[in-house]
């Protein structure tokens, strides 16, 4: 079993052109030894009466510290449950039916504090919580993927939503008709939607001094983000170890800060570059660490990631069938703290628990939801979550 889930893991993180504000510096050049060092220490268990393939919260309620459930690998409903795992109730999203978003459901999020919004390919619908349809807005640049991103509501003028979309219709002709460098400079990897005007806007490429351009390295995904205080966009691109952080102004964003993470144990030694028909995508998947998702709160922000096999290991494996056991050895899962407030790393790299693979968002200033490994199984008929404390070690 523990084996079929590493594997899920995998396919599910595979799964997964701003003008600049006069060169903003990297505001982190801190060494690893001026970073403090913390624990998570495993406090409570949150159990939800529901199972599934993958199941993970997509969206935690900052006020109230409810939750939307669903699972990854069968998305036909959302789950809302409060903050103890309790559920509240279940909203049937797919279908064809007008009420319903349609075969593939994208995004996933609290709209405010009584509406639940759902992105696809037939546009943004919005829910109450008793599953009844109270807006629905098309969506002209829509979600292609079938994977749950974030979309998160901006507050300007009360009526703008963020979505991460794979790539940009803008973008899509340039990526078949041509290949090379400029083919990356013109992807954009957000959607900014007036839900009054109708109007969207395509926002966030890569930056001039992320691998993407400067090293021609090709990882064409999309990235990981989360809505801190006044409307800044915390951004990080798998598998790059640097936060950039937005600000948002109305049609258009500012590169605000840049935020190198120190890490020792964050590598990607398994690069490809344009034209490289050699490379071996699966190979990048079990050598090179992964971004598993960035998440503020609190003033806080945290990023979550999974390290690799070292790639000398990869190379000398014999068969396919090694792969488990050398995961298993080697696969470690880490999270780095962030001042989102001052805007820089404050922690060493965090190991996570035993037996828990990514952080999945705040409960609390100092308490952290936890995804436990898909392997264990402790109640046939429920899906457990770790509540972990941060702790700082003197």
């Amino acid at each position: 079993m523990i084996r079929k889930s590493i594997y899920l893991l995998i396919l599910v993180s595979v799964g997964w052109a701003c003008r600049e504000k006069e060169s903003p510096k990297d505001i982190n050049s801190l060494k690893m030894e001026n970073l403090k060092s913390f624990q998570i220490k495993i406090i409570d268990s949150i159990k939800v009466n529901f199972r599934g393939s993958y199941v993970v919260p997509v969206d935690i309620n900052s006020t109230n510290g409810n939750m939307l459930i669903v699972d990854k690998i069968k998305p036909q409903k959302v789950i809302q449950t409060d903050r103890d795992g309790k559920i509240i109730n279940e909203i049937f999203l797919q279908g064809e039916d007008g009420d319903k978003v349609g075969k593939i459901v994208s995004n996933i999020g609290y709209f405010d504090a009584n509406t639940i919004v759902a992105a696809g390919m037939r546009g943004y619908y919005f829910y109450d919580f008793n599953g009844t349809l109270i807006r629905k807005v098309d969506a002209f640049n829509a979600e292609a993927g079938v994977f749950y991103y974030k979309i998160k509501r901006l507050n300007y003028k009360n009526d703008t939503i963020l979505v991460s979309t794979f790539r940009s219709v803008f973008s899509k002709q340039e990526i078949i008709d041509n290949s090379g460098r400029k083919v990356s400079d013109k992807i954009k990897f957000f959607t900014c939607h007036n839900l009054n005007t109708n109007q969207y806007h395509v926002l966030i490429g890569h930056e001039p001094s992320s691998i993407f351009l400067k090293t021609n390295f090709q990882y064409e995904v999309r990235p990981y983000f989360d809505l801190g205080e006044n409307n800044l966009i915390y951004t990080i691109f798998n598998p790059e170890n640097k936060v950039y952080v937005y600000s948002y102004a109305g049609n258009d964003v500012l590169l605000n800060k840049k935020i190198s993470i120190v890490s020792s144990y964050f590598q990607v030694p398994y690069m490809k570059e344009y034209g490289d028909k050699t490379f071996q995508w699966e190979k990048s998947m079990f050598v090179n660490s992964q971004i598993l998702g960035i998440y503020t709160g609190y003033q806080l922000g945290i990023i979550s990631y999974k390290t690799g096999i070292p790639e000398h290991i990869y190379d000398e494996m014999q068969t396919k069938s090694q792969l488990s056991d050398l995961l298993l050895q080697y696969r470690k899962h880490f999270a780095v703290l962030l001042d989102v407030k001052e805007g820089k790393q404050i922690s060493q790299d965090i190991e996570l628990p035993k037996n828990t693979v990514e952080v999945l968002g705040f409960r609390s200033s100092n308490e952290l939801i936890l995804l436990p490994d898909l392997g264990i199984f402790e109640d046939p008929n429920q899906t457990t979550f770790y509540v972990g404390k941060l702790e700082e070690i003197k």
